[in-house]
């Protein structure tokens, strides 16, 4: 047993929507339907980019690279409920987004 203490100088504990300093601008938006239980990932400019899903663990769980689709839909009804993190690349640029999936 035993103890280990780790610092940072990172802020925990809160959850924030504001970007990181030089992304102004997401080429997407994120629309959740809690009576479908769906995530769209819709394109603005109507070119999509790569999305993957992960679990909380980090393992990999859905991965769309349909570039003909402006909108690109994720169901969640054959998950558990819980934390899952969406990765999106386009252009170069990479984003990473949570969705809480909670009953």
């Amino acid at each position: 047993g035993g103890i280990e203490v780790f610092h940072t100088d990172l802020k925990v504990g809160t959850t924030a929507i504001d970007q990181p300093t030089g992304i102004s601008d997401k080429p997407y938006q994120i629309m959740y339907s809690t009576q479908e239980n769906k995530v769209e990932i819709v394109w603005k400019n109507g070119d999509p980019g790569r999305v993957d899903m992960f679990d909380a663990m980090g393992r990999p769980i859905i991965v769309k690279d349909d570039l003909e689709n402006s909108i690109q839909r994720i169901d969640l009804e054959s998950f558990p409920p819980g934390i899952y993190f969406v990765r999106i690349e386009y252009e170069h640029r990479l984003f990473v987004e949570k969705i809480m999936d909670i009953e």
